[in-house]
């Protein structure tokens, strides 16, 4: 027998027994039962929350963290979400994101017109035009100087 063939038979005993073992490592991986990690490592020493912590980002300044004051305000992030933001105008974001600061826990408000339009930048006209915007999406409820910020509509 020739030197290449021995070579020959020698490479396919080779890719024979590499296949098989390959296999066997695949079935044996699939058998193997999970662990969900969260895409994170198993560590030896701190626990997953532990390890978490690590990645979380830190605050750039610290000492100026929020809390909640009060009085509070809130806008619901349906608002954003849902895309009932997208269809508004300008005005009328800057009126709706006014009226949820200065609301009470109703959603009343009794600012005047013209005190709102003087802190917001807004003209009488773009007042009323962001107001009718707002009460024809049903997001605020108008009458007579009274406003109150509705919950989002579904």
């Amino acid at each position: 027998m020739s030197r290449a063939s021995d070579d020959s038979r020698a490479m396919s005993r080779y890719r024979i027994l590499h296949e098989a073992s390959t296999l066997e490592q695949d079935r044996a991986a699939r058998r193997k039962p999970r662990e969900r990690s969260f895409g994170l490592r198993r560590m030896a020493g701190p626990s997953k929350v532990e390890a978490m912590e690590l990645y979380r980002p830190k605050p750039l300044r610290p000492e100026r963290l929020r809390f909640v004051e009060r009085p509070f305000g809130w806008v619901p992030f349906r608002l954003l979400s849902s895309g009932l933001m997208a269809e508004l105008g300008a005005g009328s974001v800057l009126l709706y994101f006014f009226l949820c600061l200065v609301a009470d826990r109703q959603g009343l408000s009794y600012w005047g017109d013209e005190r709102a339009g003087r802190v917001l930048g807004l003209c009488r006209a773009e007042l009323e035009r962001s107001r009718q915007q707002l009460c024809d999406r049903d997001l605020v409820a108008y009458s007579h100087g009274l406003y109150q910020v509705l919950s989002l509509p579904d």
